[in-house]
């Protein structure tokens, strides 16, 4: 696990030369729920890469997903992972309404196992957080970007402790926005070069 949710809370407050504890412009509360705000939107493009096995039953082709509690979405299913089929046997599917159904032209013989890879959520706690190490530097600055949001532009050159103008701090979420959005759109560049959720390999 890398930083806990109190350590990105104080690199957020760094960005934002919000560090004098005696006056904080950004109540804790404040910065962890802008945190939550940046995690959700990071996980968008940089998911957590989670698998998990289905024990097909026999003549059954849909299956509840509400055991996997941190799925966002699945991106592809591996039918009969265990039967040592190479290439592997991926198998198109549907997902609606918390169910998988996968289309098979046959339904399965009963206790193939159904892989599937999908995309979890990722966490932020107080006991540290499941994002890769050079992530939490984006997910630092996507808070500082909704704080600053939240507070307003207007407002941030109203705060007594700060030493910037309202321009100065129109300039600087300007460039922190751009740079959030970089980043966003490289990531989702990325993870677009990992394949089809789906490619032809065994006849179904």
């Amino acid at each position: 696990m890398g930083k806990t949710l109190n350590e990105i809370v104080a690199d957020v407050r760094l960005d934002l030369h919000d560090t004098d504890s005696t006056a904080y412009r950004w109540p804790d509360a404040v910065l962890q729920r802008c945190v939550e705000r940046a995690r959700a939107r990071l996980q968008e493009v940089l998911p957590r890469e989670r698998t998990a096995d289905l024990t097909a039953t026999a003549g059954t082709r849909a299956y509840g997903l509400g055991g996997i509690g941190d799925l966002l979405w699945v991106e592809r299913v591996q039918f009969d992972a265990l039967g040592h089929r190479w290439p592997p046997l991926w198998t198109p599917f549907e997902v609606w309404a918390g169910t998988l159904t996968l289309l098979l032209a046959v339904p399965p013989a009963g206790g193939e196992t159904a892989r599937l890879y999908y995309a979890g959520a990722q966490v932020v706690d107080g006991t540290g957080n499941t994002f890769p190490p050079e992530a939490e530097h984006r997910l630092a600055v996507g808070a500082a970007v909704y704080a600053a949001l939240e507070a307003g532009v207007g407002a941030l050159g109203r705060f007594g402790a700060s030493e910037r103008t309202p321009d100065q701090w129109r300039a600087w979420l300007e460039e922190r926005l751009a740079a959030w959005d970089a980043a966003l759109t490289a990531l989702r560049q990325t993870t677009a070069t990992r394949g089809l959720p789906y490619a032809g390999g065994w006849a179904i």
